[in-house]
C-alpha cells in the first residue's frame, strides 16, 4: 500500500514551485543540458572515407558549422544523382547538397533540413 501511494504520488505529482518533483525535474533539466552533447559528431567521423563504386570515393568534412563532401584531385568526380542518393540515405530525403565553389571545386556543402 505504502508502495502505491509513493508511485501515485511521483505520478501525480503537484508542478507548483518548491515540491520535490518540481525541483527533480528542474534539475534533470539542467542535468540533460550539460551532459547532452549538441555538436554534430554523431553524424559522421570528421575524414570518413566513402566508396562509391566505380573508382569514385569522397570524403566526409565538418568546416565551422557546415559540413561537407570532397573527393581526391586525381579521382573521378562522382555523379550527381549518386551524391544525392547516398546524402538522402544518411543523412534524410530533405537534405540539400549544394555546389561550394568557395571552398574549392571539389567541395559540396550538406544542409540538413534542421539547418537551414
Amino acid at each position: 500500500m505504502f508502495l502505491l501511494k509513493v508511485i501515485a504520488k511521483i505520478i501525480a505529482w503537484d508542478y507548483r514551485r518548491g515540491t520535490w518533483q518540481h525541483e527533480f525535474l528542474c534539475l534533470t533539466y539542467i542535468a540533460a543540458l550539460i551532459f547532452i552533447p549538441t555538436n554534430s559528431n554523431g553524424w559522421f567521423i570528421v575524414g570518413e572515407a566513402v566508396d562509391l563504386g566505380e573508382g569514385a570515393a569522397i570524403s566526409l568534412h565538418r568546416y565551422n558549422t557546415s559540413l561537407f563532401l570532397t573527393w581526391e584531385e586525381g579521382k573521378p568526380v562522382p555523379e550527381f544523382d549518386v551524391l544525392r542518393e547516398y546524402i538522402s540515405e544518411r543523412f534524410g530525403r530533405d537534405t540539400d547538397l549544394i555546389r561550394d565553389e568557395e571552398m574549392g571545386p571539389r567541395h559540396y556543402r550538406i544542409i540538413p533540413r534542421g539547418l537551414r
